[in-house]
């Protein structure tokens, strides 16, 4: 009867803060960004100049041309956002704010009622299923293809009088309270530690951290362009929802995908360790659980969705008449992706492979709880120290942490 009442409580009270806002969610901001900023900066200009040769001006162009064409990165980058925010919760915990994240994370572990969690991450799909169907019924049958292509670079306006210095104060507060803030607090707290926080240890948790989010990075870029190009070469219904399917990982909670898996390789290993026995051999205990491929797997489906979103706007933004072209001069599928989408497509998997490196990077929930015994990375490492009090200790790790995010940004603008 107490968890009964308890849960009723917990179920009320989320339920009417579930609308509540989160202010400040600087990463949930990037990633919008990125999305956004990709379709912009891939976009041909063909659009807009037909636009002024009708008599638009430079506002109305981009709100009745350029902003409906980007719309399907914006939206996908708007769904990321949204799941990124539901799943958050470090921050909502340090704020105070009883979301739905929390209310699993609390029955879980601290009411011992995982039956009660499971029906809130349930309530938590629910809200994204409703978002991304919401969407699908919104974009209807309309198309956002530019058979122009990418011909030529976007015309840059120079504004005047006191516009420009609202433009320049817009974009530099989110940077300020963001970043530089922040940044030069671990800065600061780096420069006080000096050369002995770059003991020997360190280092070897800064490659590990890198190798491990380069691979992973890799491999979840790949099977987000298959996934797309599958939907795109076969646009069935059951494909679609396939498709759809596979990008849930992002909306649920890490702790409880991480449970959810080692639930599921527990099984794999017993099975395997009977099978094991059975036939003469030794005990087989552990064959994935605790090892680098079950902690990839988990990042595979925990971030595919953050790849696969970009990459399945930017498909929509490729014509459809090169790959008939290219199928109809004798290349086949595979050959048709390899030799005309992918250069098409680069932009986009660049900014695609960034959003995944820096996600992989600081992943926490998942490392803690799947990574080997002899494995520590930046955000492990970074979490001991903090758990133990010694904040300025972590400052260099979370200082690496932001300094790789940065150069993925500055590889990006060069590119």
């Amino acid at each position: 009867p107490l968890t009964e009442q308890i849960n009723d409580a917990w179920f009320r009270h989320m339920i009417e803060r579930m609308g509540q806002p989160i202010g400040t969610h600087q990463e949930a901001f990037v990633v919008g960004y990125l999305a956004a900023r990709t379709a912009f900066s891939t976009r041909s200009r063909a659009p807009l100049d037909a636009a002024q040769m009708l008599g638009c001006g430079p506002a109305t162009a981009f709100f009745r041309v350029s902003l409906p064409l980007a719309r399907p990165a914006i939206v996908g980058g708007t769904l990321l956002v949204a799941m990124e925010v539901m799943n958050d919760y470090g921050t909502v915990v340090y704020f105070g704010i009883p979301t739905l994240t929390v209310g699993i994370f609390r029955f879980w572990f601290s009411f011992g009622d995982p039956d009660s969690a499971l029906r809130i991450a349930a309530c938590a799909l629910l809200v994204i299923f409703a978002l991304m169907g919401l969407e699908r019924w919104w974009r209807g049958s309309q198309r956002f293809t530019d058979p122009g292509g990418r011909n030529s670079m976007p015309v840059r306006y120079r504004l005047t009088g006191w516009s420009r210095y609202f433009v320049i104060a817009g974009c530099a507060v989110p940077v300020l309270l963001g970043f530089f803030i922040p940044a030069g607090r671990l800065l600061y707290w780096t420069w006080l530690l000096g050369l002995d926080a770059w003991e020997r240890e360190f280092l070897l948790q800064i490659g590990s951290s890198l190798s491990l989010a380069a691979g992973s990075t890799f491999l979840i870029v790949s099977i987000a362009v298959l996934v797309a190009y599958a939907e795109r070469l076969h646009p069935q219904r059951s494909v679609r929802w396939v498709a759809r399917f596979a990008v849930l990982g992002y909306a649920i909670p890490a702790a409880v995908l991480a449970l959810g898996i080692l639930r599921g390789l527990g099984v794999v290993d017993a099975g395997a360790s009977l099978l094991s026995s059975g036939r003469g051999g030794g005990v087989i205990s552990l064959l994935l659980s605790g090892t680098v491929t079950a902690l990839i797997f988990a990042y595979a489906v925990r971030f595919l969705a953050v790849a696969t979103v970009p990459v399945q706007a930017g498909f929509k933004q490729v014509c459809d008449d090169l790959d008939a072209s290219a199928r109809c001069l004798g290349a086949p599928p595979g050959r048709t992706l390899l030799r005309v989408d992918l250069p098409l497509l680069r932009p986009v998997l660049w900014s695609a492979a960034i959003l995944v490196f820096v996600d992989v990077l600081k992943e926490l929930p998942l490392t803690l709880l799947l990574r080997p015994f002899n494995l520590e990375t930046l955000g492990t490492r970074a979490y001991n120290l903090v758990d133990q009090g010694r904040l300025h200790e972590a400052a260099p790790a979370c200082l690496l942490i932001i300094t790789a995010g940065l150069a993925c940004v500055v590889v990006l603008n060069r590119f």
